[in-house]
């Protein structure tokens, strides 16, 4: 089972724990049913008119998608050889008819940098050869609220983001965990996550 809910059941923090059992094992599974509802909902709400959108304007309608293939865990030398060793993206997204990549960096527990999860993704990202790409962070609402909150503070990575939107090359999304777990129309999985996240920082906070 990936998603039973109790508390006793042996349960890994990570990141990428969290991203695959989420994106592979329900959200873009074609396996599960409400595939086609669920990517509907992704690019209608999330890409094409999302809350949070920096950068360049996307030129897509959704009634051009086609279908969606998901990989994990790409680095840019699977594009080019002589680039460096890091990742491009935690979760790549391509949908053949339009040429598009969808990069998505996730963030979890740990805290997003405009220098290394935006800029340095970017140039990685432009490596790609499809003509269109959209590039997302995925972090929890909480993290986007301390974002918000603390752009006066020196160093504050949203003011960074805000301050270099016009430099973008991509078109740049913030994606929240909760927002996409509300697309969950399954209660039961709704719920797993929804506890996996809070019990994940709560284990956090108390130091274990």
């Amino acid at each position: 089972m990936l998603f039973e809910v109790d508390p006793n059941i042996i349960e890994s923090e990570k990141e990428r724990n969290l991203y695959y059992k989420f994106f592979a094992g329900y959200f873009f599974n074609e396996l599960v049913p409400g595939y086609e509802q669920r990517v509907e909902s992704f690019f209608k709400k999330h890409i094409l008119h999302p809350k949070e959108k920096f950068g360049p304007e996307i030129e897509l309608e959704y009634t051009h998608i086609d279908s969606v293939h998901a990989t994990f865990d790409y680095h840019a030398y699977l594009v080019d050889k002589e680039a460096d060793r890091g990742e491009l993206a935690d979760i790549l997204l391509l949908e053949p008819k339009n040429d598009l990549v969808i990069a998505i960096e996730a963030k979890f527990l740990s805290d997003w940098r405009f220098e290394k999860d935006v800029q340095r993704n970017s140039e990685r990202i432009e490596l790609l050869p499809n003509k269109k790409k959209v590039q997302c962070l995925l972090i929890s609402d909480q993290k986007l609220r301390n974002s918000k909150s603390k752009i006066n503070q020196p160093g504050s990575n949203f003011k960074k983001l805000k301050d270099n939107e016009g430099d973008l090359k991509f078109p740049f999304r913030i994606i929240t965990w909760q927002a996409l777990f509300r697309d969950c129309e399954d209660e039961k999985i709704r719920v797993y996550f929804e506890n996996h996240i809070e019990n994940a920082r709560a284990e956090t906070l108390s130091g274990r």
